[in-house]
């Protein structure tokens, strides 16, 4: 759907009731995207890319983005002690997980209040009573507190259940808190909260520390822009008809050729041809036998230099070790529903849906990696 409203926005005059309501559907589809990704991060399935994060640089950056989500009313302040150790996390997601505590508390303190974002150093015991899950050893506390009014019990005991909320209708999807519960907890922390009504709510998150020193935040990944092709030939592997129709449409106007197939055998008959292929694109899951990562490898021996791209809707195909390579095998996606890349075995790989931009993106880098001549030091296939 929103490969087709992609290509379909640009083909429409700009102003207009068919332009307003094909951009109305694209939002809406992106917003469906938005949705399943914060069901994904409930079931603790979302993909991270976590590395090593001091929380005080991450507390303090949060300024800009403070005033504005607040108001006027709610007054805000931070408690970041000197010597945090770093914790091994999605730096993007803790912040989008602050930014959520922070409009909940918000939304607490309609008559105005105090928003105290701080955090600590702790080492939690080894206890019996804590459970064999329960969170022990150095960890980082992260505590957001407001001055609203407050919980009952009841409602603490399901306020991280997905949908639940006691927001008004239309003013709060229920979501806010599960997403920040699957988040902390695929990270290997910890929530807890403490509420009285009446007089506002402290919520714990317990991240534990990381084995090495944090560094800086990670730079976004080079934007090298929607370049055209320049005719070069595109293998695209996709057993979807509709889904196969719709990325070879996008690479046409982007100025690539495409040679279509619907499965694995099918594109190793093409790789095994005279058939110019210069990039292969290729889902992860495909029925057969084969799937696109065994593809993928058969692929190599037979063209050793074919930049290949993989996709996939899958979270657990795309995992891939952070940048410590303990972290468990998550891997990282950007959570906008862009289709920003991951990396897995050398390979780059796009979340669907993929937005055009950032397969055109991708297609100019693996190509201009692959055009480079060598530097001495063979690098794993793919490896951008």
């Amino acid at each position: 759907v929103i490969s087709n409203l992609d290509m379909l926005v640009d083909k429409l005059p700009k102003q207009g009731e068919a332009a307003e309501l094909t951009r109305a559907a694209l939002r809406a589809s992106l917003s469906g995207v938005s949705l399943n990704r914060q069901l994904l991060a409930f079931s603790k399935h979302q993909t991270l890319r976590p590395v090593n994060v001091d929380i005080g640089s991450v507390i303090n950056g949060l300024t800009t983005l403070l005033h504005p989500t607040l108001g006027e009313h709610v007054d805000y302040k931070f408690h970041v002690p000197p010597g945090l150790w770093p914790v091994l996390v999605d730096p993007t997601l803790l912040e989008s997980a602050i930014l959520n505590l922070a409009v909940n508390a918000r939304d607490a303190m309609q008559d105005g209040g105090l928003l105290t974002i701080s955090a600590r150093n702790q080492t939690l015991p080894a206890t019996p009573a804590a459970g064999p899950t329960a969170l022990t050893g150095e960890c980082v506390v992260l505590t957001v507190t407001d001055t609203g009014v407050g919980m009952s019990g009841d409602v603490v005991e399901r306020v991280f259940e997905p949908f639940f909320t006691t927001k008004g209708f239309g003013k709060g999807s229920g979501l806010g808190l599960s997403m920040v519960y699957g988040f902390v907890h695929q990270s290997g922390g910890n929530v807890m909260i403490e509420s009285v009504p009446g007089t506002g709510t402290q919520i714990h998150i317990q991240l534990p520390r990381a084995k090495r020193r944090a560094g800086q935040l990670p730079e976004a990944e080079i934007d090298g822009g929607a370049a055209a092709g320049a005719g070069q030939t595109v293998l695209v592997v996709e057993d979807n008809a509709s889904l196969r129709l719709a990325v070879a449409r996008q690479l046409q106007e982007m100025g690539y050729q495409t040679i279509q197939v619907e499965s694995t055998r099918s594109a190793i008959r093409v790789l095994e041809s005279d058939a110019t292929v210069d990039v292969m694109l290729t889902d992860i899951v495909m029925p057969g036998g084969m799937d696109g990562r065994g593809l993928a490898r058969a692929a190599v021996k037979l063209r050793a230099d074919l930049p290949i791209i993989l996709t996939s809707g899958f979270p657990n195909e795309t995992n891939t070790a952070g940048a410590d390579g303990d972290n468990g095998g998550q891997g990282r996606d950007d959570g906008d529903g862009a289709g920003d890349a991951w990396s897995t075995a050398g390979m780059p790989v796009l979340a669907k849906p993929v937005r055009r931009d950032a397969l055109a993106r991708r297609l100019q880098q693996v190509l201009t990696a692959a055009a480079l001549p060598p530097t001495g030091c063979p690098q794993p296939h793919g490896q951008l």
